[in-house]
């Protein structure tokens, strides 16, 4: 962190920033496979990212609000199947995907807002996190999937 103005911060840091989503399939759009009649299937994608935000902490008593931009380049991309079949069994595979499909780059808008508990030597951070991405993660499909979500923040510094 750097002091701008009072209780201002510029900010910059790196960070991993992996994203899921969940596609569940009934059984109307299925067919048998391998002899048993499926039910449902799951499709977990899974991107992972090293990303560097940067933008501006600005704190008012022990609270803060800290918005961001960054940049982040594709790591790795997976693709889990699970299959769900109507004898009560089931099976599971998964597979590297083809980073030619995924955009190798994404741009992400973060916004934290939180709590700081100040200690003695140290303190405790509690927040909430939120993100979008200002770009697909695959550009030639016909869905322009933007990955966004929140999440809870904790964290000690010293």
């Amino acid at each position: 962190e750097y002091l701008l103005i009072p209780d201002l911060y510029a900010t910059a840091s790196i960070g991993m920033l992996q994203t899921s989503e969940l596609v569940t399939l009934d059984e109307n759009r299925f067919h048998e496979i391998a002899n048993k009649e499926i039910d449902k299937l799951e499709l977990d994608y899974t991107h992972y990212y090293l990303v560097t935000p940067v933008g501006v902490t600005y704190y008012f008593r022990s609270f803060y609000i800290s918005p961001e931009i960054g940049i982040g380049w594709s790591i790795h991309n997976r693709l889990k199947y699970d299959f769900y079949y109507t004898d009560g069994s089931g099976s599971e595979f998964s597979e590297d995907l083809d980073r030619k499909r995924d955009n190798e780059v994404t741009y992400p808008l973060f916004l934290s807002i939180g709590h700081e508990i100040n200690m003695k030597t140290y303190s405790i951070l509690i927040g909430l996190k939120g993100y979008y991405s200002l770009n697909p993660q695959v550009e030639n499909y016909y869905e322009k999937w933007h990955y966004y979500g929140f999440g809870v923040v904790t964290g000690l510094r010293f």
